[in-house]
């Protein structure tokens, strides 16, 4: 569910909205999870997403070094 495939259009992968969550993030900007999962639901395509797929998203975005989580668990972009 994270790349797309044949079986599984791009707008609909964890890649699609770990651009959407990037597109909506400013740099050097601390953020809740709950203010990020506001910020983007608010988008048309996005509403086919679970807060499961955000944190999935937020597990692969820190597994490529995309964003940082600090000690009280806000998430700033690298």
């Amino acid at each position: 569910m994270v790349f797309p495939n044949k079986y599984l259009k791009f707008k609909d992968s964890l890649l699609n909205l770990g651009s959407i969550i990037i597109k909506n993030m400013k740099k050097n900007s601390w953020y809740t999870v709950d203010e990020i999962w506001r910020y983007i639901k608010v988008e048309e395509n996005v509403r086919q997403y679970t807060f499961n797929d955000l944190i999935l998203t937020f597990d692969f975005l820190f597994s490529i070094n995309s964003i940082s989580i600090n000690s009280e668990g806000k998430v700033c972009l690298n």
